[in-house]
């Protein structure tokens, strides 16, 4: 009887294991591929895009812009060197939750695209999904920790060993917006802390029986 109540479970988890990983496999997929048809429209404008939406670091008119950025790329090797890490990580940040993800992800826009707001080089334009995956990327290495999962915790070290290096988090590069890398993580990992597991305290307490009137 125990046996079969634990099969049952286990094969409870598997099936919501699959259900979760294909919600989230279809999510990246539809982000990659309007990403990529945004870059054939964009490039077949001669990037006037780009120019257009990116962002303009202090100038209050192009404020809006941070929403719109990571959506353009500079050329066709700009979006696939983004495409693989966005595919991964994006992956594993909707694992657990679409609707934590969709907060992440709105959260590591902003972060991100203040951050070049505020301190890139004045005349510069800003654009790309790299910060965004960024904020992923910090999200997925600490989310485990918040949470005290342990699958996620490996899960969140194999991601930062494959990609953290990957991204440019001081200036050590005039052509890549570390600005936009370091806000989207720092982005990422408050998101691993504002969208972690709430557990209730369920440690005993005792209590004294109330003492006992005399008669």
């Amino acid at each position: 009887m125990i046996a079969s109540a634990l099969a049952t479970e286990t094969q409870t988890v598997a099936d919501m294991n699959v259900r979760r990983a294909q919600r989230a496999i279809i999510v990246i997929l539809i982000i990659l591929a309007a990403l990529w048809i945004i870059q054939i429209v964009n490039n077949s404008t001669g990037y006037i895009l780009d120019g257009e939406y990116g962002i303009q670091p202090r100038i209050l008119a192009d404020l809006p812009f941070i929403l719109t950025a990571p959506f353009l790329h500079a050329s066709w090797l700009h979006i696939e060197g983004n495409s693989l890490p966005l595919l991964i990580l994006g992956f594993l940040a909707a694992f657990r939750s679409i609707r934590k993800f969709i907060g992440v992800t709105a959260a590591v826009i902003l972060t991100s695209g203040l951050a070049v707001w505020l301190t890139a080089p004045a005349g510069s334009y800003t654009i790309g999904a790299s910060g965004v995956i960024a904020g992923w990327l910090g999200y997925v290495m600490l989310r485990g920790f918040m949470n005290h999962h342990l699958a996620d915790i490996l899960l969140g070290l194999l991601a930062a060993f494959l990609y953290l290096g990957a991204f440019d988090f001081l200036p050590n590069n005039s052509m890549i917006s570390w600005q936009n890398h370091l806000g989207g993580l720092i982005g990422g990992l408050a998101c691993a802390w504002i969208f972690r597991t709430r557990r209730t305290n369920r440690k005993a307490v005792r209590v004294e029986p109330p003492a006992r009137l005399p008669d």
